[in-house]
């Protein structure tokens, strides 16, 4: 074999190599890219979920709150009528 023709093979065999080489690569990018996207995807997903959640614990708490000030303020004017009561029958001991 001339040495100018196995010169000529050695750059074609590395030149085939190093288009592997690049399209493996890009491969390899790619399958990263995707399983990386598909994790955000992912990620997002349950982010969602959980401010839906929270969204859904936050009016269950705020009608609570509602309802608990509401029956305190009935307590409050409850126990103003009956002092008030109380004031009236301490007069009319009093005469």
């Amino acid at each position: 074999m001339n040495p100018l023709d196995a010169l000529d093979y050695g750059v074609a065999v590395f030149s085939i190599v190093a288009i592997i080489y690049i399209v493996y690569l890009y491969v390899v990018k790619n399958s990263q890219d995707n399983a990386h996207k598909q994790s955000n995807d992912e990620l997002m997903k349950e982010y969602r979920q959980l401010i839906e959640r929270s969204n859904a614990v936050i009016q269950n708490n705020t009608k609570a709150l509602e309802c608990l000030t509401a029956l305190i303020r009935d307590l409050q004017i409850s126990v103003v009528r009956q002092e008030e009561k109380l004031n009236e029958l301490l007069e009319r001991a009093r005469k």
